[in-house]
């Protein structure tokens, strides 16, 4: 069976909606965007990925901070690292996704 353009498309919206829908946590989410990414080739051009998540307590909402992806796994690192990551860009990161609560993309 041939497909359309259009049809292909739709079918792809569709999928990656049914896929949005069934992550309950950012993290799943990530989790699938990167899954979908790995099936298209992304580590050919970032083979080295970190999510850097925070929780200020144990069983705490979990946030993600960044995703930090390079040809360079001691980029990722670097960028990654506590110092780079201190407590002053985390919480300049966390008051952010706190101002884009209720956005949706």
């Amino acid at each position: 069976m041939d497909f359309t353009n259009e049809e292909l498309k739709s079918l792809f919206d569709r999928t990656i909606s049914a896929l949005t829908s069934e992550a309950e946590t950012s993290e799943e989410l990530i989790r699938i965007w990167i899954n979908i990414g790995m099936k298209l080739g992304i580590e050919y051009y970032f083979p080295h990925l970190k999510v850097i998540v925070h929780s200020e307590e144990e069983g705490q909402r979990r946030e993600i901070l960044a995703l930090i992806g390079s040809a360079s796994e001691e980029v990722v690192e670097y960028l990654s690292s506590e110092e780079t990551m201190n407590d002053e860009v985390v919480e300049k990161i966390l008051g952010d996704i706190e101002k884009r609560k209720g956005e949706v993309h």
